[in-house]
């Protein structure tokens, strides 16, 4: 059985806010992402907030700044490619 290489999808690693992060409502927070994908290119970054889109990031630094609301964010982050 041969076995299929290829399409493997790309990874995305927060970076910040980190989980011990001290953020209180109306700070304003930057979002950062590292991006990498072992057989292809990263095209953008999309940030989500609770599963919601918050900011689609086309270019390295992928970093977007968001201003706290109250509450426990969950943040995401999802890489693309060409």
């Amino acid at each position: 059985m041969a076995s299929v290489g290829g399409n493997v999808p790309p990874s995305v690693t927060q970076t910040s806010p980190t989980a011990d992060s001290q953020i209180t409502v109306g700070d304003i927070t930057l979002l950062t992402a590292d991006a990498a994908d072992s057989d292809g290119a990263i095209t953008q970054v999309d940030f989500y907030l609770d599963d919601a889109l918050l900011a689609t990031v086309a270019s390295a630094p992928f970093e977007h700044s968001w201003t706290a609301t109250e509450g426990a964010p969950q943040f995401q982050g999802q890489g693309h490619r060409q």
